[in-house]
């Protein structure tokens, strides 16, 4: 994959780069040329550094008077659901994200020997992440706990709270947030199987998705393992 430098939108939240189309809305107008290093991320470059002052920290890099962008591909599954973003944001900043967008679920990334846990879904029949809708009443946190415990048997886990991710839905058609957590196991886990989760897979995310796998909860592990280095 090729590198992803990370910035600020405007509304204070660490994000990854726009999802594909136009890198940088001031040049929403302008010719860039494309390049394709690879199948994954499409680079754009567009000169003129007077322009620095009216681009936001998030559009990219300035190398030599040129902004370099790094713009992630639209990820999709089957169902044509799009994942959107990833927000790198603070737990006690939920709140205010949900008066913006319903943000009924919550996710876990299982991490244990670089690999990520993945839960064949009985209902879905495919690979993805634990986790599940928030019950009345529950905070995203509190759903994260339950569904994990209902999903693979893991309890009394430590969870760290890593994003919030935006998406595009099918099905109806609708725009939501979810919550993403991550533990990271020293000690494999006894998972259990049950009437959510027929099997496990302990899938290592530097590979590609398995064939089952829902990329959009690949690609959610892949960035919030690593957010850092994308």
């Amino acid at each position: 994959m090729g590198t992803m430098s990370y910035g600020h939108a405007a509304d204070g939240a660490r994000t990854t780069p726009p999802i594909a189309g136009v890198a940088c809305r001031n040049w929403k107008n302008r010719k860039m040329p494309i390049t394709s290093p690879n199948a994954d991320y499409k680079s754009a470059r567009a000169p003129l550094a007077d322009e620095r002052a009216r681009c936001k920290p998030w559009c990219g890099t300035w190398v030599r008077g040129w902004m370099v962008v790094v713009a992630v591909v639209p990820v999709r599954d089957d169902a044509g659901n799009v994942l959107v973003d990833v927000r790198f944001v603070a737990e006690s900043d939920l709140g205010i994200w949900e008066h913006r967008l319903p943000m009924p679920a919550s996710l876990i990334v299982v991490r244990f020997a670089d690999s990520v846990l993945m839960v064949f879904d009985s209902w879905r029949r495919q690979w993805e992440l634990p986790g599940g809708m928030r019950e009345p009443g529950e905070t995203a946190r509190q759903a994260a706990v339950r569904e994990l415990a209902e999903e693979t048997g893991i309890r009394s886990v430590d969870l760290d709270f890593v994003a919030v991710v935006e998406w595009d839905l099918r099905r109806p058609r609708r725009r939501e947030y979810a919550a993403i957590y991550r533990t990271d196991l020293q000690v494999a886990p006894q998972l259990v199987v049950n009437d959510e989760a027929l099997a496990f897979l302990w899938w290592d995310p530097q590979s590609s998705a398995t064939e089952q796998m829902n990329p959009i909860d690949a690609e959610i592990a892949r960035r919030t393992i690593q957010p850092q280095s994308q």
